[in-house]
């Protein structure tokens, strides 16, 4: 049977508390908790169907050895649309996150994950999910208002690459690894 897993960096520092606050916001002024199963803030690179889960765990920890601790920027309120909509904050796509991107994308396909179409290459979009599957759709628009009327301009250092069996009504984190590369500047 093929299980659903993700592959993700949990934020850190100023981003992880703000996320927590918008997340505990969103949950006391329109009763959406959805997105709390994924436990902690965090930016997903990929998320997949596989039967063998010990696949994906020797491909990430042979892949991070080689990706450097990284910064990411974000910026701005978005949604995707659909009839379950997801609101998410922005995560600005630089050329380093996107070779990260592929180089995970391209170690899990190789270790057995079918990927879901949005975590595709040309589908992919860096986010930091606010909300899904319980966004109502009378609520949309009053939530993306109030929140966009905010300032989102925060940094997070992704040190680490977690795998996540993702679970209802909350998912697990398999394993975490740290990311050990080195900057050739270095």
């Amino acid at each position: 049977m093929n299980t659903v897993y993700g592959v993700s960096s949990d934020l850190t520092g100023n981003a992880y508390d703000a996320v927590m606050v918008l997340w505990r916001y969103l949950e006391n002024h329109y009763g959406l908790r959805m997105v709390q199963a994924a436990i902690r803030p965090h930016m997903t690179y990929v998320v997949g169907e596989c039967r063998k889960p010990r696949a994906l765990a020797t491909k990430l920890d042979e892949i991070a050895f080689k990706i450097e601790p990284h910064e990411i920027h974000i910026d701005g309120i978005d949604v995707f649309e659909g009839p379950h909509p997801v609101v998410f904050l922005k995560v600005a796509k630089t050329a380093y996150l996107e070779q990260v991107y592929h180089q995970l994308h391209d170690a899990m396909t190789e270790a057995g994950m079918s990927v879901q179409k949005q975590y595709q290459p040309a589908q992919w979009v860096p986010h930091v999910t606010l909300a899904f599957r319980d966004v109502p759709p009378q609520s949309l628009t009053p939530i993306v208002q109030e929140l966009a009327a905010l300032s989102y301009h925060v940094k997070s250092r992704l040190a680490s690459v977690d795998l996540i069996h993702v679970t209802k009504p909350r998912h697990t984190y398999m394993a975490t690894w740290p990311f050990r590369g080195v900057s050739p500047s270095v």
